[in-house]
């Protein structure tokens, strides 16, 4: 069970596995807990600030909830590229990725 913001991650990371599972339970910022029922459409190019990219799209909702559709792209071990909130299906929000700068861990100098 995660937040609404902590289900992004997990989804990256199960797809990252090829492990994504059919359904997802959330608490919402009210405390309910819900279940979230994910779909895959599989892969499609979407367009980024990067340029295009190949991207895994998702789209999840709760009962009465805006729908998310987000699309993860395997060459950035699955990191969004592009987000977007319906409801009543009108779109409400999007983000899209403008660009991407992976944390490198800095090595520890060796021991003299």
């Amino acid at each position: 069970i995660v937040d609404l913001l902590t289900l992004r991650y997990l989804l990256a990371y199960d797809l990252s596995r090829e492990q994504l599972a059919e359904r997802y339970f959330i608490v919402d910022g009210k405390g309910r807990l819900k279940e979230i029922e994910v779909l895959d459409f599989g892969l499609e190019t979407v367009d980024t600030g990067m340029g295009p990219m190949q991207a895994r799209r998702l789209q999840y909702a709760a009962v009465d909830d805006p729908v998310y559709t987000v699309w993860a792209a395997p060459e950035l071990d699955y990191q969004l590229v592009r987000i977007e909130q319906h409801k009543d299906g009108n779109l409400r929000a999007k983000l899209t990725l403008e660009s991407y700068r992976p944390i490198i861990k800095k090595q520890k100098p060796a021991a003299k």
